[in-house]
């Protein structure tokens, strides 16, 4: 039962109990009587209008909404409603609602935390800045706001920069694997490989079964391939795809590294995984070439 009819409930049943005590005098079986009447009736209509709110709450929408029809400055419900909208994908709404709850509370670094990420789902990138840098400002030590400021300014091109908030993200939370993962992004696009490395390495010590996380070690894969270190390339690969089956680029790369120790049969295997995935003129060459050598390696054979 909704908790404050219940306190309604005891009052009323505790206020019919003193009112019969006085009707009744010592008639005992009549005061039982009735008084066990009135609990039931209370019950029923107090469970009655249960029903009644609760078809009202049916659903977060339905619960928040209703808040805000009757007090539309109410911030939580305001702040409620816009991550509901951001978590079914709902961004052009949740950044209006956003937009709203900042009005009622101007200085919450939460509020334009908030509006910055559903901005950068619009993309309106420029604007998403402005609030995360707001939302620095007035909580330095936001390190999702770090985090998220450096993802933006990559998608810009601003690498250093993005390194830079990477690296604020990390000196506040260490154990923050996305701020690892997307600096280690960030080092090996710029070829600073032993630094991707291990920010790679330390993503998947913090999250080392996360299906988001396959493609760390696809790149690990890489840069073992690049280094010639096959055999770590191998398990690298296999712990992606052991992950995230669909990732086309190991399973093609995984082929390269199968092909170059003689595996011809499962490097086959391999790259006609990656061209079902995603078809390519290079995937099918590399499937092509393998199935030559596949069969020169058999008629080879005494």
């Amino acid at each position: 039962m909704y908790l404050p009819l219940a306190a309604v409930m005891t009052l009323l049943v505790f206020a019919g109990h003193r009112m019969l005590q006085w009707a009744c005098g010592t008639h005992v079986r009549l005061r039982r009587a009735i008084s066990t009447g009135m609990v039931v009736t209370l019950a029923a209509v107090l469970m009655a209008l249960t029903v009644h709110r609760n078809r009202d709450y049916g659903s977060e929408a339905a619960m928040w909404s209703d808040v805000l029809v009757k007090r539309p400055n109410h911030f939580r419900a305001l702040s409620s409603l816009g991550d509901l909208m951001r978590r079914q994908g709902r961004f052009d709404d949740s950044v209006l609602i956003f937009a709203e709850a900042l009005r009622v509370a101007p200085e919450n670094a939460e509020s334009h935390y908030n509006l910055g990420f559903a901005l950068v789902r619009v993309g309106r990138l420029d604007e998403a800045l402005a609030q995360y840098d707001e939302a620095l400002r007035l909580n330095p030590d936001h390190a999702e706001a770090h985090n998220n400021v450096g993802i933006v300014l990559k998608q810009q091109g601003k690498l250093d920069e993005a390194i830079a908030h990477y690296a604020d993200a990390i000196r506040l939370d260490p154990d923050y694997a996305d701020a690892h993962y997307n600096l280690a992004n960030a080092f090996l696009r710029q070829g600073r490989l032993d630094e991707a490395l291990a920010h790679y390495t330390t993503t998947l010590r913090l999250q080392p079964d996360d299906a988001e996380y396959a493609q760390a070690h696809a790149s690990l894969g890489n840069i073992f391939l690049k280094r010639g270190e096959l055999e770590r390339a191998s398990v690298h690969y296999q712990r992606a795809l052991a992950l995230e089956p669909t990732l086309a680029e190991a399973h093609n790369n995984l082929g390269a590294v199968l092909a170059q120790q003689g595996k011809l049969e499962e490097a086959v295997t391999h790259y006609a995984e990656a061209f079902r995935l995603a078809p390519s003129d290079a995937i099918a060459y590399n499937l092509a070439k393998a199935r030559q050598e596949q069969r020169r390696a058999e008629q080879a054979q005494p």
